[in-house]
């Protein structure tokens, strides 16, 4: 019985309750109904207790209510609200609408809503000096001006439907850019939470489309975890995108202009704890075009993969991997590039990072695109460059005055054209580093490198290999680049050696030669190679004499020294010298004497001079011992002279044999029917002009006999012990003051 009385007890309890309920909803919705349409008359109340709610300032501009049949609709339009202290607020709606859930607001005595739909939101994110962004003064880290009570609204509405938001991203650098959303969706589920929305950047139409999903407590970011997907479907280089580019290249952006383009893209972005994002994807487009120039190609079948990065408070980056496409007929290999950008006050340090590019490929985009200035698209143009930059690597920043750039890349088989007098170059490999307006090259380059002084020497200086640093740096004062190496060590068939270089190469200063200090010295070499150590403003009867005359000599040393200018100034202000050691060589000194064989000499070479000493030589038969040569410009500046003084030892036939090879053949023909033999040596002065017509020389030759035999074949007559000189003089023939000898056992003289 008791239980019975407690059961009708407490059904009687819950139905006076329910009774009550809906008698109090009724009125509730009476009373509703009859003050919802003066709702704007309680504007400020709402203003104020909103406020409160959100810990932020609000106003509104109008409110309007009406009634679903139990659901009350409310809408507040022209909605702004205030960060503490600040004049300008930080966010404005257009329009607000609100379908309050009366039964959870009784029940949790709180206003709670089944929907909330938002027309346009406006707000503005700001990046101060540490990198940190807030809400125009509402920060994310709790304390006055907290947005999370804003957030916590946004997050804990189960639907939520916004039509446009208008994100405008205040750099620290002063770049502008808004960001704009469309169509937005957001749906929340206890930590669950969900966005979807068309997303672009501004001036742009909906050019891409974005998911994003989150789990946790917005407030605690450490353990918040979020995932998104974004669908690119269009880009727009001009508005947004256009300014972001334009704080580091504002020139090349300056000539883009617009470029718009479809584009085919998937994007997918990972939170990870402290409110950093990884972005990982592929970017794809059937072709890009060039706006900006007239009958030039698009690009075409343009490909890559896309990862990124942002760390709050330290920096942002993409990489682009595999980035290919096709541009006309041009050959273009796949590569990669990253590009890192530091935030906050620090906004203006940067680094790019290239896997490659091709010199010659790039040569021909500048001229083909036009995106560099006139003074450097000539240089390029005068440089020709080709082979590939590897590796390369550049830091940027422009937190100065002036720009600090440091740049560092491998050497790969480069060559380029001489440039400011400048030497060309080939099959240049190592490893060169930039720091503003100074750096230096590491050669090394084991499979051959040349240098050609164009307007020195006719040919390539070849090396089998060098090794060694090169540097550089600008003389802002004399407005000069200054070019110096260490020790230069090269090598190969040619021989192994060691260089220094000093190039002092003044710009814009037609009344200032570039000029060059250059010292070679090279072990074991060969006479085919002396073409590298000659100039060509040598003197051309020197040089035609020298190409004539040498012909295959061992070197094992020869030195090279020039100092003075490349071009111009005349020959006296320069020094050309040379040395070498010859060594078992041949020398047709003069085309109407016979060659000296196994020549070894010493010879030094010092502007239009050349001095031979030689220390032993055949001469047919005869043995040159000790005798020096000289090649020296005639008293007329009409070509050169050779001045030989030697000692040549050697039996009397051979002697005559030599001299009968020699212009004197005409002044011993008398001794052509002759057999002659005994000893003798010959002193030798010879001028010789080297000209097409060598007319105008002097011979002196004295040829002292000992001992000697002259006799006539097949006969009794024959002279015996002769002894004495025979001499030769220009005018007066071959003739001998006092021979003497034997004749039949007889004395003669």
């Amino acid at each position: 019985m008791n239980g019975v009385r407690l059961l009708k007890g407490v059904t009687n309890g819950i139905l006076l309750l329910s009774a009550c309920l809906v008698i109090a909803l009724a009125l509730i919705v009476s009373v509703g109904r009859e003050t919802i349409d003066s709702l704007d008359s309680y504007r400020s109340q709402v203003n104020r207790y909103a406020s409160e709610l959100l810990g932020l300032e609000l106003h509104s501009e109008g409110l309007r209510g009406e009634w679903h049949q139990l659901t009350p609709q409310v809408t507040a339009t022209g909605l702004a609200i205030y960060g503490p202290g600040q004049q300008q607020p930080a966010i404005t709606l257009d329009r607000v609408t609100l379908d309050l859930d009366l039964i959870q607001s009784a029940l949790s005595r709180q206003l709670v809503w089944r929907e909330l739909k938002v027309g346009g939101v406006h707000l503005t994110a700001k990046e101060d000096a540490s990198g940190a962004w807030s809400i125009a003064g509402l920060s994310f880290n709790g304390g006055g001006g907290d947005i999370n009570e804003l957030l916590d609204v946004l997050l804990y509405s189960a639907h939520l439907e916004i039509q446009l938001v208008s994100l405008s991203l205040d750099f620290f650098s002063g770049t502008n850019a808004v960001l704009e959303g469309h169509n937005i969706l957001l749906e929340n589920s206890g930590d669950f939470h969900r966005l979807l929305a068309a997303v672009s950047l501004a001036g742009d139409d909906h050019s891409a489309e974005l998911v994003a999903e989150g789990r946790g407590d917005h407030r605690d970011l450490e353990n918040f975890e979020g995932l998104g997907y974004l669908k690119l479907k269009r880009i727009n280089f001009s508005g947004s995108l256009s300014a972001l580019a334009k704080g580091w290249f504002p020139k090349i952006v300056e000539r883009i202009g617009d470029i718009q383009t479809d584009i085919d893209g998937e994007l997918w972005v990972s939170t990870e704890s402290g409110g950093g994002a990884n972005l990982v994807g592929r970017l794809s487009a059937a072709e890009i075009p060039l706006n900006w120039l007239e009958d030039v190609a698009p690009l075409t079948h343009f490909k890559t993969d896309i990862t990124g990065w942002y760390t709050p408070g330290k920096d942002w980056g993409l990489r682009f991997q595999g980035l290919d496409f096709d541009w006309g007929d041009l050959q273009i290999e796949p590569l990669s590039f990253n590009f890192l950008q530091k935030v906050g006050a620090q906004w203006g340090t940067g680094s790019l990072a290239v896997s490659q590019i091709n010199l010659a490929l790039l040569d021909d985009i500048l001229v083909k695109t036009q995106l560099v200035s006139e003074p450097i698209l000539t240089a390029v143009q005068q440089l020709q460059p080709a082979g590939n930059l590897r590796n390369l690597h550049l830091d940027l920043s422009l937190e100065n005055d002036q720009p600090d750039v440091r740049m560092n890349a491998n050497l790969d088989n480069i060559s380029s054209s001489s440039w400011r007098g400048a030497p060309a170059s080939r099959q240049v490999n190592g490893y060169i580093e930039v720091h503003n307006a100074s750096g230096f090259v590491e050669l090394d380059s084991p499979n051959g490198f040349a240098l050609h002084y164009p307007q020195v020497f006719d040919q390539f200086m070849e090396h089998s290999a060098i090794k060694g640093q090169v540097a550089w740096r600008w003389d802002a004062e004399n407005r000069a680049v200054k070019v110096n190496s260490g020790p230069l060590d090269i090598g190969g068939e040619e021989g192994l050696g060691r260089a220094y270089l000093y190039l002092d190469l003044p710009l814009g200063q037609p009344d200032k030669k570039p000029e060059m200090y250059l010292s070679v010295g090279v072990r074991n070499t060969h006479s085919r190679y002396k073409d590298r150590y000659l100039p060509r403003n040598l003197n051309g009867g020197l040089l035609n004499w020298i190409d004539s005359s040498v012909g295959d000599v061992a070197v094992p040393e020869v030195g090279f020294v020039w100092r003075g200018p490349l071009s111009g100034g005349g020959g006296n202000l320069r020094s050309v010298q040379l040395y070498l050691n010859a060594v078992d060589g041949d020398l047709k000194f003069q085309q109407n004497w016979p060659a000296l064989k196994q020549l070894n000499a010493l010879v030094t070479l010092d502007g239009g001079e050349l001095d031979g000493e030689i220390i032993s030589a055949s001469l047919g038969n005869a043995k040159v011992q000790h005798s020096e040569l000289q090649v020296r410009p005639l008293s007329d500046g009409n070509g050169v002279q050779l001045l030989i003084q030697g000692d040549v030892a050697a039996d009397v036939g051979d002697a005559v044999d030599v001299l009968a090879q020699s212009p004197l053949k005409p002044r011993v023909a008398g001794l052509a029917g002759w057999e002659l033999s005994g000893d003798s040596r010959i002193d030798l002065d010879l001028s010789i002009p080297l000209t097409g017509n060598a007319s105008g020389g002097s011979y002196k030759v004295d040829t002292r006999i000992n001992k000697g035999l002259m006799s006539l074949p097949n006969t009794d007559i024959a002279f015996e012990q002769l002894q004495g000189v025979l001499k030769y003089r220009d005018g007066k023939g071959l003739f001998s003051s006092g021979i003497a000898g034997q004749f039949w056992g007889e004395p003669v003289t």
